[in-house]
């Protein structure tokens, strides 16, 4: 192709609003081109980067067995894929199955990541249909590997942190909106709403007597703290949710409580419930039940309240609760002597300095933009096959997504300079850049070549424009083909080609007769 041909041309300089890297290299270079705000064309030239990136994951997949489908995005793809599960599945012989697609979807949240997080990406979407748990978790392993695969080919290392149905793939970024812990010492990585972490144990004290004290003007863990002269950490935290499980289902009152030095997770606390919305509870509400905002407890409460206690709540004794009376706090509270919870589960916000719960090390909060999920689904009521025995049951399901835009970005966050982009061969638009300085005869030989390396199945973009020398290599950096190759005049007298590689500053001058079992050795074709 010539680069007077394509669509697109490259800029100077990228807008303000860009502020990644990879956001202001893939605007500069002509990979994509805003139409909106986070909404992206993807012209020719960064066409051809997905279109590479689309059949090395097809490569992946192909060779694990799975077909690709055509979904209708009016339906959404996941209920559509299920529906079509439902329809098409009727028996154990049919299984296991894996099925994707690859198409633009709405993607969810703020897009204030570049290509990270467009308003609508290109998505790979992939299922696994297998006839129980064991079964699907095989499936699940290859589906991770073929995504370690494709990222090894991509030539970039993204973390995985493990989520509350499987694992989550991202790309390490202080502007990402995924948190997660990351342990100092080991390989253990998970996502904030997941994340475990260790308490060191109790010392071992002599069980108090509950007792009631006055704390004039102590609404906070802080005041309350520094009025008895303890630790938060022997102080317990109550927190008041109103709770609906469905939009039609009317709201109840959970109780949530942490040791005082931590937080309660919503994202926790709402997969403990299983789902739904919370809001702070109003504190009408908490007084209903016996309550008192400010100086709360579950001691007292009636029975009905729901009450959900966090597993550090058993790690000490004699803490200071609420009294359930405004300007009192109790000494002496032991769990499960003064309150039995009605729920132990983790429900405690992660934080930086936690210990790590594999080998006890500092975990690290962290920030990063997804590029992928692989996910353990539970079983849904109309999706089911028909066993030896003709036994109804229920499949068993395995959900896997990719951000093809924030898999590329990832791939110019870790591969450019500052010259611009350099594509890892995997994913480049082309092959080979070549740069014709000159005119007449150079000119002449640089058609040749390039119709030469094109027969011979290359991709292979010729800059035949009327620009300086100096030009045209700075517009090779920043488009970052792998291989350049050079026609001018001295290298043309001694029928010879200058090559380069992109990612080296090295030139040398290779004979024509030597250049295509060169280009080869490189292996850079398809």
């Amino acid at each position: 192709m010539n680069i007077t041909e394509l669509f697109t041309h490259t800029w100077r300089q990228a807008p303000a609003d860009a502020v990644l890297t990879s956001h202001q290299l893939a605007l500069r270079a002509g990979v994509v081109r805003p139409l909106e705000t986070a909404l992206y064309a993807w012209p020719p030239l960064g066409r051809r980067v997905l279109a590479r990136l689309s059949a090395a994951i097809r490569r992946e997949l192909g060779a694990l067995g799975a077909q690709e489908l055509r979904l209708p995005l009016s339906m959404g793809p996941r209920a559509a894929a299920m529906t079509l599960a439902a329809h098409e599945i009727t028996s154990h012989k049919q299984l296991p199955q894996r099925v994707y697609v690859l198409q633009p979807l709405p993607q969810p949240g703020r897009p204030r990541g570049g290509l990270f997080t467009p308003r609508e990406a290109q998505r790979l979407m992939a299922c696994t249909l297998a006839t129980d748990e064991a079964a699907r978790d095989v499936l699940y392993a290859e589906m991770c590997a073929a995504f370690r695969r494709l990222t090894d080919a991509l030539e970039i290392a993204p973390t995985w942190a493990q989520t509350a149905e499987g694992d989550v793939l991202l790309w390490p970024h202080e502007r990402g909106a995924l948190r997660y812990a990351a342990c100092t010492r080991c390989d253990y990585r998970a996502t904030a709403e997941t994340a475990r972490f260790a308490l060191p144990p109790a010392p071992q004290t002599p069980t108090e007597t509950l007792r009631k004290v006055a704390t004039p003007n102590c609404k906070t863990i802080a005041e309350v703290a520094d009025f008895l002269g303890v630790t938060t950490s022997q102080t317990l935290k109550a927190v008041f949710f109103a709770h609906k499980p469905t939009a039609e289902a009317a709201e109840r009152l959970i109780f949530a409580v942490v040791r005082g030095d931590l937080e309660v997770s919503t994202a926790k606390l709402l997969r403990v419930l299983g789902g739904g919305q919370l809001e702070p509870a109003s504190e009408d509400a908490i007084r209903a039940v016996g309550a008192e905002p400010g100086y709360a407890s579950p001691i007292g409460l009636p029975e009905d309240v729901q009450v959900i206690a966090d597993p550090s709540v058993q790690v000490g004794a004699n803490f200071v609760a609420g009294a359930n009376e405004a300007g009192y706090h109790l000494v002496g509270v032991n769990v499960p002597r003064d309150f039995a919870p009605g729920q132990i589960a983790d429900i405690a916000e992660m934080f930086d300095g936690a210990r790590c719960p594999q080998c006890g090390a500092p975990l690290r909060v962290a920030a990063g933009f997804e590029l992928g999920r692989c996910s353990r689904l539970g079983p849904r009521p109309n999706v089911t096959y028909q066993d030896a025995d003709g036994v109804e049951r229920p499949i068993a399901r395995g959900r896997y997504t990719l951000a093809l835009d924030a898999l590329i970005a990832a791939v110019i966050e870790a591969h450019h300079d500052e010259w611009g982009i350099l594509w890892p061969r995997a994913l480049a638009p082309f092959d080979v850049h070549i740069v014709a300085v000159g005119g007449g005869a150079v000119r002449q030989a640089a058609r040749a070549l390039h119709d030469e390396l094109n027969a011979a199945g290359f991709a292979v973009l010729l800059d035949d424009r009327n620009e300086s020398a100096g030009v045209k290599f700075n517009d090779a950096d920043l488009l970052g083909v792998p291989l350049r190759l050079t026609v001018g005049k001295k290298a043309l007298a001694q029928d010879a080609v200058e090559f380069k590689r992109r990612a080296e500053r090295e030139r040398v001058l290779v004979p024509r007769a030597e250049l295509l079992e060169m280009l080869r050795a490189e292996r850079v074709s398809p």
